[in-house]
């Protein structure tokens, strides 16, 4: 059983945590990001 260190697990542990503390924000910028992804593939 590997508990040492799960690169993966820190990553969505840190999101996570980001999404609860600024869910409006991270939503907004989420949002943002994929109206720009639009705009470049037209």
């Amino acid at each position: 059983m590997e508990t040492e260190f799960d690169p993966l697990k820190l990553v969505i542990d840190v999101r996570n945590k980001y999404a609860i503390k600024e869910p409006i924000l991270s939503h907004k910028h989420a949002l943002t990001h994929v109206k720009n992804i639009q705009k470049a593939t037209g």
